[in-house]
């Protein structure tokens, strides 16, 4: 019996399903492609960050007639382009107020301020070692006073063949601003420091002691454990004292003294340091070097340690003149006479009397004790 095969035809459904898996898997893979790379866009590259060894140092900050004068130098090992630099005026709170706007230096948009006053420049021009002063005039600001300054380095640097620009927010260098006239020092209350030596506001150091119990002074003045106490002499920018219990190298020279982590020099105890025109051993005025360690008008002091000072002779040879030097008159004025000088206990100088005779002058005398 001969058997015959039986062919069932196809159907359109199961076509139509067959078709439809293979569309849904071709959308699948297509939108798990789109999906890949928009989240490759969204992975977090490493972070930007300054090298180890950047450091900026504020050697001196002062604030007078509406000027403030900041000198800088780079302590670190890598060159620098610019800083931030915000001031607080008072000693609470965060340092928040721009003062980039008001220097000559280069300014760019971001509110950095250049070592560079090309507009665009991208270098790195604050080499280690390197020392500038930048004046800020702040008359037209509106600050009526400063307390302290706080400056953070910048740098550019190269990622993926493109200059970026990098903050080193972590690197921040700050410092109590010195008022040059009637300044009043800070104390320790003041400050509300624990521990450590530090600058008093006035340029003076202030000690504010020593921590007890196992406990190190922290970069704020507190006494914290050790194991709580982060900060370093690189992070603070600091050239000598301690932090956290570790000595920050080098120590300061003879003539200075170390306060907020800085070598300040000492007025007033007979050492001529490098940013004093003399110093005689105390801070007495009127005696040719002044209490603030500068010579006085009207007077010369050597290069001794301690400095030994004379008054000069006018560089004008007047009457008016030679009579204050003399050290009698006050406002210059000359004897009429030889016979004045006699009757005031006074002795007349003949050899000196050329310079009190010229025309209009006549008949008079210069007069010594």
């Amino acid at each position: 019996m001969k058997k015959e095969m039986i062919i069932l035809p196809r159907t359109k459904k199961g076509v139509s399903i067959m078709i439809g898996y293979v569309l849904l898997i071709t959308i699948a893979v297509a939108m798990g492609a789109v999906t890949y790379q928009w989240m490759k866009t969204y992975v977090p590259t490493e972070s930007l960050s300054c090298p180890d060894g950047v450091s900026i140092l504020i050697k001196d900050a002062n604030y007078i007639d509406d000027k403030l004068t900041v000198t800088l130098k780079n302590n670190g090992r890598f060159n620098i382009s610019g800083y931030f630099i915000y001031a607080n005026d008072n000693d609470q709170g965060l340092a928040t107020i721009d003062l980039s706007g008001y220097t000559p230096r280069g300014v760019n948009r971001e509110g950095k301020v250049l070592f560079s006053s090309i507009n665009g420049d991208t270098r790195n021009l604050f080499s280690p070692s390197d020392e500038e002063t930048h004046e800020f005039n702040l008359g037209s600001s509106g600050i009526s006073s400063i307390y302290s300054i706080e400056i953070t380095p910048t740098r550019f640097q190269e990622q993926d063949n493109k200059i970026r620009f990098i903050s080193c927010g972590e690197l921040k260098a700050k410092e109590i601003v010195t008022f040059n006239a009637l300044c009043v020092a800070d104390t320790c209350n003041d400050l509300r420091y624990e521990c450590g030596a530090w600058n008093d506001g006035c340029g003076e150091a202030l000690d504010c002691g020593t921590c007890i119990g196992g406990d190190v002074c922290d970069g704020t003045g507190t006494c914290v454990p050790p194991g709580a106490c982060t900060d370093t002499c690189l992070i603070l920018g600091y050239e000598c004292g301690s932090i956290c219990g570790v000595t920050c190298l080098p120590g300061c020279n003879t003539g200075y003294t170390c306060a907020s982590g800085h070598c300040i020099s000492v007025c007033g105890d007979g050492v001529v340091a490098s940013d004093e025109e003399c110093d005689d051993g105390d801070l007495i005025d009127g005696d040719g070097c002044s209490g603030i360690c500068e010579e006085e008008t009207g007077w010369t002091c050597d290069d001794n340690e301690p400095s030994s000072c004379s008054s000069v002779p006018p560089v004008v040879p007047t009457c008016q003149n030679y009579c204050i030097y003399l050290g009698i008159y006050s406002n210059g004025n000359c004897r009429q006479n030889e016979g004045q000088c006699t009757v005031s206990g006074e002795v007349h100088e003949p050899d000196l009397d050329y310079l009190c005779t010229a025309s209009p002058i006549s008949d008079t005398c210069c007069c010594a004790p």
